[in-house]
């Protein structure tokens, strides 16, 4: 696969698992889990920042946020819903 289609596919796949730790709960609160059955908590009125940091044995990474705000009537990204806080170099050194 070529780097930068590897790099937009590892972005799709970090996108994918923040909406699915998203869910609500019979009381209509968004709650949050880790995986399928570990709950963290719920989710309170206010803005939020989601940290994700992306890295590959051989292929460079990026930390970054995901940024939303959560109101009684929405869960809306705020923008720019993505703002990359630094490149991370890959976890494998290269042999040369």
């Amino acid at each position: 696969m070529r780097p930068i289609l590897k790099r937009l596919a590892i972005v799709a796949i970090a996108v994918l698992a923040f909406a699915a730790l998203f869910a609500t709960n019979a009381k209509r609160q968004v709650i949050i889990s880790k995986s399928a059955g570990e709950l963290i908590g719920t989710l309170g009125y206010d803005k939020w920042r989601v940290r994700i940091i992306v890295t590959s044995d051989d292929g460079q990474g990026f930390e970054g946020e995901l940024r939303f705000t959560y109101t009684r009537t929405s869960l809306a990204p705020d923008h720019p819903v993505f703002h990359r806080i630094r490149t991370v170099p890959p976890l494998v050194r290269q042999k040369s």
